[in-house]
């Protein structure tokens, strides 16, 4: 199991009649850390939005605002999940209504950036009334269902379809892509199902820009965590036809040569980075991630890779074993990546299949209605 930066919610909340001046809303606060001080994502029927945003000094604010599919009514009950992956925050509707947003990373005294999973979960409304029932807090700290590493010490192992792809060279204990003459990629052997984790850690230094690719689907359609030694900086983004793409950015120390641990969890949509254990960045895409391959990054110059690890919590991964490599051959016996659930002879690079997350950690409450309409009412488990 390892540290997460994952938490979900999951309610019904029902924003109450407004009457007597008082408003119609209900959220789910969480990252609470004062009373003026937390993140909030829910309904609002005064102005027909659902909203996720953040409580201040100066008061409620709301960073992004969506629509639901119809109209939203005061004395409605409306099922609510919200999904965090460090700071990376997805609000579901319904099933049917989904919106994020990434913050800024919460600091602490010592100047270390935090994930919101570590601060008080619960009820507000904002100078309303507000009833909620069934709520679920979990957080995901998932179980490791499948781990494969290397640390290129001998032959690559079961991590990689092919150590030897263009580019890529294995010896003296480490692993090392050119991309001196263009990028390149080399790939891992497997596929998770869509409501998976991955979580994916490198030891690895690079004379320009290395990292990891996920999302991979061909080598001008993919999304990639790269870290940049021209420029000291740590980059979320995708590959198109069009070009590169940076879509989220951090500064880092210099580097230089030196080595670095990255590590990149994957989760629905969101992707949260850590730099030497040390939670930096985050991103949503607009779909999902883990329905692609993951694989290593030679951007530009050398990456030299000391030790990769591919975990995730997909269950199927319990029951499939996987094979090893054949220590007789040239090389790895390239078998499709699992799981994998079709015929035999199939090559396909991803197959998968629904499953969902077990998660050790689970609190449930069950109506604690609201009853006084107060001015800001937070309810805390």
């Amino acid at each position: 199991m390892w540290k997460t930066t994952l938490r979900s919610l999951r309610s019904l909340l029902n924003p109450q009649k407004p009457t007597g001046g008082i408003k119609s809303n209900a959220y789910l606060t969480f990252d609470y850390q004062s009373e003026d001080g937390f993140k909030i994502t829910g309904i609002n029927v005064s102005t027909n939005k659902l909203e996720i945003g953040h409580r201040t000094e100066a008061g409620w604010v709301v960073d992004v605002q969506g629509v639901h599919n119809k109209s939203l009514k005061a004395n409605t009950n409306y099922n609510v999940f919200v999904a965090v992956n460090g700071t990376v925050v997805t609000l579901v509707v319904d099933g049917r209504v989904s919106m994020t947003h990434t913050f800024d990373p919460r600091l602490d005294d010592d100047g270390t950036m935090i994930g919101f999973n570590q601060g008080m979960v619960g009820l507000g409304a904002n100078n309303a009334k507000a009833a909620i029932d069934n709520i679920i807090v979990q957080r995901l700290a998932p179980e490791i269902t499948f781990t494969e590493s290397t640390d290129f010490s001998a032959y690559p192992g079961n991590l990689l379809i092919d150590p030897n792809t263009t580019g890529w060279i294995s010896g003296e204990g480490v692993y090392t892509g050119d991309g001196t003459s263009g990028s390149t990629v080399s790939l891992m052997r497997f596929g998770v199902a869509p409501a998976a984790v991955v979580n994916l850690l490198g030891s690895f230094s690079t004379t320009s820009e290395g990292g990891f690719v996920f999302d991979y689907y061909a080598p001008d359609d993919f999304k990639f965590v790269i870290l940049s030694t021209d420029t000291n900086e740590l980059h979320i983004g995708h590959r198109t036809s069009s070009g590169w793409t940076i879509d989220a950015s951090y500064q880092t120390d210099p580097v230089g040569g030196d080595l670095q641990d990255l590590e990149v969890t994957l989760k629905s949509t969101s992707v949260s980075i850590k730099l030497n254990n040390q939670l930096v960045l985050g991103y949503a895409f607009n779909s999902l991630i883990t329905d692609g391959a993951q694989g290593l990054l030679a951007v530009s110059g050398e990456t030299v890779f000391n030790a990769v690890k591919f975990q995730t919590d997909d269950l199927s991964y319990s029951v499939d074993p996987v094979p090893e490599p054949d220590p007789g051959g040239d090389g790895p016996t390239l078998i499709p990546i699992v799981p994998i659930h079709e015929t035999p002879s199939s090559t396909t690079l991803n197959a998968y299949f629904f499953t969902t997350i077990s998660s050790p950690e689970l609190i449930e409450f069950s109506d604690p209605n609201l009853d006084d309409p107060d001015d800001e009412l937070v309810y805390l488990y």
